[in-house]
C-alpha cells in the first residue's frame, strides 16, 4: 500500500497548488475582475464531481494564486466556496478564469482558475516503425498480482518498475540508487506507508519504458519497495489514454478512444491532484449500501482501505477486527465494483488522518480483475471483467 504522495517543500503545502505567474498592475486587475468576500482562509472546491472540503488556502501575497482544474481538456463547472460568498466558472480548455477574494472586507487574493495541465510531460518514440496513434508496452503480473515492467533511467541497465496509479510522480528506491547515475539536488515531503518525511529528489532525469522515453523528469528517492526498483504513475500519461490489459499483458498508450471501449462499462472520476483517478464503489452492510469514491489504486497491494470515518457511517466498525502484520483490518461482508460484487472482502482500516488528503483504496487483489481503459481527458475509466475473474474461484 504504498500511494507514495510528494509535495516539493513550501512554505505551505497548498503552495503546490500554485503557479507563481505575474499579473499587469493589481489595481487595473482588480478594476475587471468579480469578487466574493471571505473571512476565512479555508476555501472548499468544487471541480467537477470532486468537492474538495477546506482544500484551498488563501494566501494573499500571491499575485495570482493559480488554481489547475483536475481534467483540463473537459468542459465541466470549478466553484470557490468561502465561508461567506462562491463563484463558479464554466471551464474550457487552455483558458483561465481570474477573480478576487476579499479577505475580511480588506486584502484582496488574486485568483486564476487555469484549464491547463500543470506538469505535463510528453515522451518521445525511439523507433521510427513506431508511427501511429496508439504504444504498446508488455508487463508482467508478478507473484503480489503487481504490474511490472524494465525501464532504464539514465541509461542504467534495465530496472524493475511498477505501474502505480496511486503514485503522484516518479520514485527510485533508496536500495536501487546506487543501480542509476542520478544526481540528488533537491527535496521533496513523502507521504506513504513510512510516513511523511522529506527525501532526496534528483531533477532532469531520462525515463525509458520500451520504445518510449521521457526527458527532464524528477524522481524521488523512497524507503518503503521492497520488490521493484521503482514506481511510476499516470503523470507520465497526462493527456492520453491508457489501457491496461490483463489477458494480453500489455499496457497501451492510445492518443484517440479505442474501439473496443464500446464493449466495457463506463464510469466517471476524477483525478486528484490531476493526477490519481479515483472511482465510484460501494460497501455493502446488512443489506446497506455505502457508496463512496476509492482511489483507483495499482500499487495498494491488499483489497481495499477504508478510512475510520466510513467505517463508523457504514457500521464496520462495529465488527470485528483482525491484523495483518501492524495493520489493523476488518472483514467487510460485500465490495462492489463495476456491477460485480465480492463477498467477504478484508480492507485495511486506514487511522484518522484529516492532513492526507485521500479516502478510500481499492487495491490490486480486487482491481487485477478487470480490464482498464483510463481517460485522463474526458475523465472516464471503463472496465472490462477480464480471464482472472472468469476464472476465479
Amino acid at each position: 500500500m504504498q500511494s507514495n504522495k510528494i509535495v516539493t517543500p513550501c512554505p505551505a503545502i497548498f503552495v503546490l497548488l500554485c503557479a507563481y505567474l505575474l499579473l499587469p498592475g493589481a489595481a487595473g486587475f482588480a478594476q475587471s475582475l468579480p469578487v466574493i468576500k471571505a473571512s476565512s482562509k479555508v476555501v472548499t472546491i468544487k471541480d467537477g464531481v470532486h468537492n474538495k472540503k477546506g482544500y484551498w488556502y488563501i494566501m494573499p501575497d500571491k499575485k495570482p494564486d493559480v488554481y489547475y482544474v483536475e481534467l483540463p481538456e473537459k468542459d465541466h463547472e470549478v466553484c470557490f466556496i468561502t465561508d461567506k460568498d462562491s463563484i463558479s466558472f464554466r471551464v474550457q480548455y487552455g483558458r483561465q478564469y481570474d477573480f478576487i477574494i476579499l479577505l475580511n472586507d480588506k486584502d484582496s487574493c488574486y485568483t486564476r482558475i487555469n484549464a491547463l495541465y500543470r506538469n505535463q510531460v510528453h515522451y518521445k518514440r525511439l523507433c521510427a516503425p513506431c508511427i501511429g496513434a496508439s504504444d504498446t508496452i508488455p508487463f508482467a503480473i508478478d507473484s503480489d498480482d503487481k504490474i511490472r515492467f524494465n525501464a532504464s533511467v539514465n541509461g542504467s541497465r534495465p530496472l524493475y518498475y511498477q505501474l502505480d496509479l496511486g503514485c503522484m510522480g516518479n520514485i527510485i528506491n533508496k536500495g536501487s540508487v546506487n543501480k542509476v547515475a542520478m544526481n540528488f539536488d533537491d527535496v521533496d515531503i513523502l507521504t506513504n506507508s513510512d510516513g511523511t518525511n522529506r527525501v532526496p529528489a534528483s531533477r532532469y532525469n531520462t525515463l525509458q519504458i520500451g520504445h518510449l522515453q521521457w526527458d527532464s523528469l524528477r524522481f524521488t528517492e523512497a524507503n518503503n519497495l521492497r520488490r521493484q526498483d521503482g514506481l511510476v504513475g499516470n503523470s507520465l500519461f497526462l493527456g492520453k489514454i491508457v489501457e491496461i490489459n490483463y489477458d494480453r499483458q500489455v499496457l497501451v498508450i492510445h492518443d484517440q478512444l479505442p474501439a473496443t471501449a464500446t464493449t466495457y462499462t463506463r464510469h466517471e472520476i476524477f483525478l486528484d491532484y490531476g493526477i490519481i483517478p479515483f472511482i465510484r464503489a460501494a460497501v455493502i452492510v446488512k443489506d446497506s449500501t455505502y457508496p463512496a469514491w476509492f482511489m483507483f489504486d495499482t500499487g495498494h497491494f491488499g483489497y481495499c482501505s477504508l478510512t475510520d470515518g466510513f467505517m463508523k457511517k457504514t457500521g464496520l466498525s462495529e465488527f470485528k477486527k483482525g491484523r495483518q502484520g501492524k495493520r489493523v483490518t476488518v472483514e467487510v461482508p460485500q465490495v462492489a465494483i463495476n456491477g460485480i460484487t465480492f463477498d467477504n472482502v478484508t480492507a485495511f482500516v486506514r487511522p484518522p488522518d484529516p492532513n492526507s488528503g485521500y479516502h478510500q483504496q481499492l487495491g490490486i487483489q480486487l482491481l487485477k480483475y478487470f480490464n482498464v481503459i483510463l481517460d485522463n481527458r474526458e475523465g472516464f475509466i471503463y472496465l472490462q471483467p477480464n480471464g482472472l475473474l472468469r476464472n476465479r474461484k
